[in-house]
């Protein structure tokens, strides 16, 4: 072999590795982006409302979730805690629900709180299930006296309420498990439960 051939082998096999360095980094990002807490991440079309559905309004959605009206629960130095009821219909699937974690939750534009939902539930598909127990968002103490202020100067007839829900389950499909967990983007206006 001669020296420029070897030259040439080196040089192509250097640009072999770069080119594996720079494909190879974005890959790996990837699949560990795939992944919350050890559950793969999989994107569902939810409908989020104020009433479930299940059946013949199905079209387009994995599955509908409704919400119900805030009520308040507790009172503390730390802030007032509002429980809200839901209930769920899988379209697609039956499975088990392990647990739901909340994200980025704000009522109005005020951040909130929203306790992680650590009440295991078995749903089956086309079914509508009623979560055991409510979901506990807590309003802080400093956030409370913006709300108060807010409701005394312009009492608003909605609330709007924006977040992320990720559902963290087993889902079955023609006898297939899957452990998965859902991100559930929420954007709903709900009627004020002062007024």
């Amino acid at each position: 072999m001669t020296k420029r051939t070897r030259y040439r082998s080196v040089h192509i096999l250097h640009l072999f590795c770069m080119f594996l360095a720079v494909f190879a980094a974005p890959t790996h990002a990837q699949n560990k982006s795939g992944k919350i807490r050890g559950y793969k991440i999989y994107d569902a079309h939810v409908k989020v409302g104020n009433s479930a559905g299940c059946g013949s309004e199905s079209s387009g959605f994995n599955a509908f979730v409704s919400l119900g009206t805030p009520k308040p629960s507790a009172i503390s130095l730390d802030g007032l805690a509002l429980d809200v009821a839901a209930s769920f219909c899988s379209i697609e699937y039956s499975g088990h629900v392990d647990f739901l974690t909340f994200r980025d939750f704000q009522v109005n534009g005020l951040a909130v709180y929203v306790e992680e939902f650590r009440n295991p539930f078995q749903f089956s598909k086309d079914v509508a299930v009623h979560l055991p127990g409510s979901a506990q968002v807590v309003i802080s103490g400093q956030n409370i006296l913006k709300t108060a202020y807010r409701e005394l100067v312009e009492a608003k007839a909605e609330w709007s309420i924006t977040g992320t829900v990720l559902v963290f389950g087993k889902f079955k499909k023609i006898g297939f498990s899957f452990k998965r967990v859902v991100p559930v983007r929420i954007e709903i206006k709900i009627k004020n439960p002062r007024l």
